[in-house]
C-alpha cells in the first residue's frame, strides 16, 4: 500500500478516497499546530497581534497617487 488515497483513487473508490485525504490534512494540520505551539513557547511575546514588528495598520484607506 503506497498511499491509501492513491489506492483508493486507483480502485475508483471516491468515498473512500475523500476520507483518506481528510484524513490526512487532520494528521497534517494537527501536527503543525503542535510544532507552532512549541515554537510560540520558545519566542518571547514581543511582536503585535499581526504577528511582526510592523506598525499597526490605520483604519484609514489609503490614499492614492
Amino acid at each position: 500500500m503506497m498511499y491509501p488515497g492513491y489506492d483508493a483513487l486507483a480502485a475508483g473508490d471516491a468515498a473512500l478516497a475523500q476520507a483518506a485525504a481528510l484524513m490526512r490534512v487532520n494528521t497534517t494540520e494537527t501536527w503543525l499546530r503542535r510544532h507552532l505551539a512549541h515554537v510560540a513557547a520558545a519566542v518571547p511575546d514581543v511582536l503585535d497581534d499581526r504577528g511582526d514588528d510592523t506598525e499597526p495598520l490605520s483604519d484609514e484607506a489609503p490614499v492614492l497617487p
